[in-house]
């Protein structure tokens, strides 16, 4: 989503040349993305080609609630119904009323999960309604989710075609006289990541629990499970500085790479090109200034400074780098 105005458009990824421009998608708001089919969130509901751009079909009423997408349909809030549409033809497949102040939507193959007043589970084929009932056992800052044929609602599972319930315990994984973080928790097909001193892996399907005291991510986004590992972006936390790890960093369990190690970087058509000397160690070379991101330099400054240079730049700014 490019720009205030919100406006979708694709890049190649490996060489930031400009694929596409999605008109008519200024105010987007989500995305959804499958089998080559572009679903975006604007004044309403609009269906693109991926690759060529086109415009497939749209739908008014959609609500700014982001959509759900499987199966080869497209699965939407207006007002109180839950609509159903084909994905590549937009051809309604079934509508679902009466579900009262709808937050958000989850699918997982054949159950969809709408989240309102109460909740329902519905078979996501017809609309019919499996199972109601109001979820229990969440936690601050923490959102729903789905693995292992369960939802989850923090340590509450509830089994997807029938409702029963399963607890989880994590008693020996959370450490006392500590608050939950200032991000929501993340989960796996295996764990739920919770973020109470660093990062407690509570496991959902009845292995060992574990903990890493130390490990902690930035504000409002948190740690990322990707890959098989654990991604760590820099944070600005301030909680045990002596041992506080630096950086961004990525972290894998026990067993062997994830991936081949031999030839780790993709070099892009630049590689190799770029002006200018070798870059000394008191250079501010990148954001905060190292790898490590700390902040400082060994560089001399000294007490009588004057201005160099200035320039007015137009547009909305973005951090220094």
């Amino acid at each position: 989503i490019k720009g205030k105005a919100g406006k979708v458009v694709a890049y190649d990824a490996a060489t930031g040349v400009l694929l596409n421009d999605y008109e008519g998608t200024d105010g987007t708001t989500a995305m959804r993305y499958s089998d080559g089919v572009l679903v975006v969130h604007d004044k309403g509901l609009t269906a693109f080609d991926a690759e060529s751009g086109l415009k497939i079909w749209d739908r008014e009423g959609a609500s700014r609630i982001p959509a759900a997408v499987s199966n080869g349909q497209v699965y939407y809030v207006d007002g109180a119904d839950v609509v159903s549409v084909g994905l590549r033809e937009g051809k309604e497949q079934w509508t679902r009323t009466g579900i009262q102040k709808i937050k958000s939507l989850l699918i997982d193959e054949n159950y969809l999960a709408v989240f309102g007043s109460s909740f329902h589970m519905l078979q996501a084929g017809t609309g019919e309604t499996i199972w109601t009932g109001k979820l229990e056992g969440g936690f601050k800052r923490s959102t729903p989710f789905i693995a292992n044929g369960r939802l989850w609602s923090g340590w509450q599972g509830y089994e997807l075609n029938t409702g029963n319930k399963v607890s989880l315990n994590a008693d020996d994984v959370y450490s006392l006289g500590h608050h939950t973080r200032c991000y929501p928790p993340k989960a796996t097909e295996n764990y739920l990541i919770t973020a109470n001193r660093g990062a407690e892996f509570v496991s959902l399907t009845g292995k060992p629990n574990t903990q890493n005291d130390w490990l902690r991510g930035p504000c409002s986004f948190g740690v990322l499970p990707c890959n098989g590992l654990v991604y760590v972006p820099p944070n600005p936390c301030f909680c045990y500085t002596g041992v506080k790890i630096l950086g961004f960093n990525a972290y894998q369990g026990d067993g062997p790479l994830y991936w081949d190690s031999s030839d780790p970087l993709t070099k892009g058509a630049a590689f190799g090109k770029a002006a200018g000397g070798e870059a000394s160690v008191s250079d501010w070379v990148t954001y905060r200034g190292n790898a490590r991101r700390s902040g400082s330099s060994p560089a001399q400054v000294g007490s009588a400074m004057k201005v160099l240079w200035s320039v007015d730049l137009p547009g909305r700014l973005t951090q220094p780098v």
